[in-house]
């Protein structure tokens, strides 16, 4: 495979994704792909808007290069382009509680036991951090 023989709308996200320049949905591809929620704002905040503003070749390669750089490893089957936006918001609230996770785990000193830090953080942590991206993606719903 060579670069060369990407569509225009391959060639366009890979370019934002490089440059974080592009046109807008470009950039919303880019937010998509890499879940930065900065690229949501104004009328594109909501995440259906912006998945609508997309035309069909670049919601392919959103769930393409999402696919091939195991950006959803939480995902027991692939997005097609009609449950892309709802899988989108699963895998954000999975990803806001995965790195709080790993903050908790990160930040406890000493000698601890590895399994029971995971399940205390499982059972007592993760549903107050589930509340708070739930929260967090509220504004993009």
């Amino acid at each position: 495979m060579s670069f060369k023989d990407l569509d225009k709308a391959e060639r366009g996200i890979l370019r934002g994704l490089i440059t974080g320049e592009g046109s807008t949905s470009e950039g919303l591809a880019t937010g998509f792909i890499s879940g930065d929620l900065s690229f949501f704002t104004g009328h594109h905040k909501k995440f259906s808007y912006a998945w609508d503003r997309l035309d069909g070749g670049q919601k392919a390669a959103v769930i393409e290069l999402r696919e091939l750089c195991h950006v959803d490893k939480f995902s027991e089957s692939p997005s097609t382009i009609q449950s892309f936006v709802s899988d989108y918001i699963e895998w954000q609230k999975k990803k806001f509680v995965l790195e709080a996770e790993i903050k908790y785990l990160d930040s406890l000193k000493g000698d601890f036991d590895y399994e029971k830090a995971e399940l205390h953080f499982k059972e007592n942590l993760a549903p107050g951090f589930l509340d708070q991206a739930k929260e967090c993606l509220s504004a993009h719903l």
